[in-house]
């Protein structure tokens, strides 16, 4: 029955031998079109972000604290864009919210960044993080809050799923893999701690 309304189908002789044909293709190009459109509307950092949020407080069992730093602290040069504790582990995020290609090395000075239609090279984000990091860690030492303190570049395009060649070392991950970041870096080290404490101190940071 479905071959001989496929063959019927494709022998086309008039317009309205056609009609079926037109009005599927329509309706494929419309659902596309749908699709497209929600994809593209959902392609921000903060909405990047909410994922990444989601992400962190489903590993760790809904104990995790995760912050967005306002713009305005995220201005300067070590850039990063949100935060999350869980127990006494500190992770300084810097997102990615564009780019399906990236290469480069945890050390190098520059990464290469592009999707389908740009590409840019950028300074290397690590540069300024692991040093931020340790800073971090010495501040809330001084506070008696001591926190293994990581830094962690998420590229969450929801375009696809972004391709990275930055070193298999790299504190790097893209939203899909933070799993198998997260059991490689917290799993095991954490111990238990205030993260509240933890997320109010490093606040006073970005407050100053």
């Amino acid at each position: 029955m479905a071959g001989s309304f496929q063959f019927q189908l494709w022998k086309i002789h008039s317009l309205r031998d056609a009609v079926p044909l037109i009005l599927i293709l329509s309706a494929g190009l419309f659902v596309f079109w749908l699709i497209a459109l929600r994809i593209k509307k959902y392609r921000t950092k903060a909405c990047a972000l909410a994922r990444i949020s989601r992400k962190l407080r489903k590993l760790s069992r809904g104990k995790g604290i995760f912050r967005i730093v306002d713009e305005a602290a995220r201005s300067d040069e070590g850039a990063w864009d949100a935060y999350f504790v869980v127990n006494n582990v500190l992770i300084v995020i810097k997102v990615f919210w564009k780019g399906l290609f990236a290469r480069g090395e945890a050390s190098g000075k520059t990464w290469w960044i592009a999707d389908n239609k740009t590409q840019e090279t950028v300074k290397n984000p690590l540069l300024t993080l692991l040093p931020k990091c340790k800073w971090i860690e010495g501040y809330l030492k001084e506070r008696k809050a001591e926190a293994l303190t990581l830094p962690l570049v998420v590229f969450a395009d929801n375009y696809g799923r972004p391709q990275l060649s930055l070193g298999a070392d790299c504190h790097a991950a893209i939203t899909r893999n933070l799993k198998k970041w997260y059991q490689k870096n917290v799993i095991g080290l954490d111990k238990k701690a205030d993260p509240v404490k933890i997320a109010d101190l490093v606040q006073t940071i970005l407050e100053k």
